[in-house]
């Protein structure tokens, strides 16, 4: 029965990536089959990295609880559906509300996969790459001279594509984020209404990020909110300085960023900077002098947070350092953190855009990245975690870096 299951699960998988390849053919066969293997790769990597090096951890917590799930739904079909729907609490579930969703997602996934682990990874793995596919063409779209910048950003950069792969909570939330992200860019730049089906699978995503990774969710509504909001003000006052431009974007920020502060009980303003240091605390507590960033002394208030921003700004960014480890996983993140320090550096040396909706996305783009890299640095101060979850503003990053870069420029012009 596992066997069979199995090599329908090979034929769906085929049929999904065939799939995918006519409905995004615009990157030619070679990068596209270039893409899908780099992104199975990666998983199968994953995988192994989690089951024979670490011996356990969150994805195999996951894939365990979503089992004994599925195995439910086959004895107790009643009780598997009132877990789901949270009619009925799960003994075995021992965690925060993301982990008990990923645990459900997993087994419904598992379903399908006869509770397959490399399977279900890979269904998961098809999810985050749909999604940044979605993303990649409306962002050629609006850059089309941007090609190999867009899809070094999106398909080839390593750690957003590792992190973003199999039974993690960050294959959802990247596959869910580019697919709104997507659809957001493609009615804004082409100043055409979404559809139905368009609007629901968008809801329908958010809320997915939402389970997942709500702070990403809050921090990317508030951008889209700030832009909507600031086009709408654009309209009414007309044609303005960079600098008063800069003034009404920062001040829309402060005024709907008090409303999206009340959407998780960790956001309240009254509680969020205790949230953030009892997290770098705990963070200490459970991990390896070596293994952190120290802050110094960091006190629950944000006058202590905004000391400590700047450091935490470049340690979000581009820390760990290449020479700061000789562990082969904080090696490899710390070449890549020096490849992307380059890049950072050459982007400011880039052509000027004179788009006006360009340079509103670019001031939301680079708020975006600042705040997500300064509250996980603060929040999440190892280095282990803080190079999974950056993957949450890696692609926005990426994309703002490398899109018109010199060096990269420089690099399509040898190719061509």
């Amino acid at each position: 029965m596992s066997v069979f299951i199995f090599i329908l699960d090979l034929i769906l998988i085929g049929f999904i990536i065939r799939k995918l390849y006519y409905q995004y053919h615009f990157l030619g066969r070679q990068v596209f089959f270039s893409a899908v293997a780099f992104k199975f790769i990666t998983t199968l990597a994953l995988g192994c990295l989690y089951l024979y090096y670490y011996e356990g951890g969150d994805i195999i917590n996951y894939f365990e609880n979503g089992s004994a799930l599925t195995q439910l739904l086959f004895t107790a079909p009643s009780d598997y559906w009132d877990i789901l729907w949270g009619k009925m609490v799960y003994t075995g579930f021992q965690g925060q509300p993301g982990i008990v969703f990923m645990s459900k997602l997993v087994s419904i996934v598992n379903i399908f996969t006869y509770s397959n682990f490399w399977c279900t990874s890979i269904f998961l793995s098809l999810l985050a790459f749909s999604g940044v596919l979605f993303l990649a063409k409306t962002v050629i779209y609006i850059f089309p001279g941007n090609r190999l910048a867009i899809c070094l950003s999106l398909f080839f950069w390593p750690s957003l594509v590792f992190w973003s792969s199999g039974l993690l909570k960050e294959a959802v939330a990247i596959g869910a984020l580019s697919y709104i992200l997507g659809t957001f860019l493609k009615w804004y730049f082409q100043n055409q209404r979404p559809g139905l089906l368009p609007i629901i699978r968008g809801l329908c995503m958010l809320w997915l990020l939402w389970q997942v990774k709500y702070y990403y969710c809050g921090v990317l509504l508030l951008m889209i909110l700030v832009i909507i909001c600031f086009q709408l003000v654009s309209q009414m006052i007309g044609n303005r300085s960079l600098w008063s431009s800069v003034f009404i974007f920062s001040l829309l920020l402060i005024i709907l960023t008090l409303g999206i502060t009340r959407l998780h009980p960790n956001f309240y303003l009254e509680r969020l900077a205790a949230v953030i240091v009892d997290n770098y605390y705990l963070y200490h507590q459970i991990s390896e002098v070596e293994d952190v960033i120290h802050y110094g002394k960091l006190n629950p208030d944000f006058s202590s947070l905004a000391v400590h921003v700047p450091q935490a700004l470049f340690a979000g960014l581009f820390r760990p350092l290449l020479a700061e480890s000789t562990y082969w996983l904080k090696i490899l993140a710390g070449f890549e953190n020096l490849i992307l320090f380059i890049l950072v550096g050459a982007a400011f040396f880039r052509k000027k855009w004179s788009n006006a909706k360009i340079n509103t996305v670019l001031m939301a783009s680079i708020f975006y990245c600042f705040i997500l890299a300064v509250f996980l640095a603060l929040s999440a101060p190892n280095f282990g975690t803080l190079v999974r979850y950056k993957v949450g503003f890696l692609p926005v990053l990426l994309l703002l870096v490398c899109i018109q870069n010199p060096l990269i420029e420089k690099v399509n012009k040898l190719i061509k």
